[in-house]
């Protein structure tokens, strides 16, 4: 039998999972008080605060060229952050959260399309229990 130890990768992924959740409760119980933009602004706040303290450690100079895709980058989770924050106003949290878990069916589809990553069965069968738990969520009263 083998042993794993955390490394750098396992832990960014523990602490993210914890700050997703985190955010996650944070936007729910906004939103029966706060307004979407207000949502947004807290949000983006708290992860500048959160990501200054990291970058002495992690900061990576970039090419000009990089600037680009960093402002659609930017477009693009600003909106997916207003338009989780309305949906949130409109329906029950938990049935709107575990939809989100479809960005890894995506991740995988757009990474089999535009990198020709393999699909393993192991994989397919993840992204069906993702698209079931989901469902699953939405038929409990």
């Amino acid at each position: 039998m083998g042993t794993h130890s955390l490394n750098t990768g396992d832990l960014a992924g523990i602490i993210s999972g914890i700050m997703g959740g985190a955010a996650t409760i944070t936007i729910w119980l906004m939103s029966e008080t706060e307004s979407p933009y207000q949502q947004m602004l807290f949000f983006s706040l708290f992860t500048l605060l959160f990501s200054l303290v990291l970058i002495p450690w992690v900061w990576h100079s970039f090419d000009l060229s990089t600037i680009p895709y960093l402002m659609l980058l930017g477009i693009v989770t600003t909106l997916a952050q207003y338009f989780l924050s309305v949906a949130c106003s409109y329906a029950p949290t938990d049935k709107i959260v575990s939809w989100t878990y479809l960005s890894v069916v995506f991740a995988a589809f757009f990474g089999y399309i535009g990198w020709h990553e393999k699909l393993t069965l192991s994989m397919i069968s993840g992204m069906v229990m993702i698209v079931i738990g989901a469902q699953i969520t939405l038929k409990r009263a």
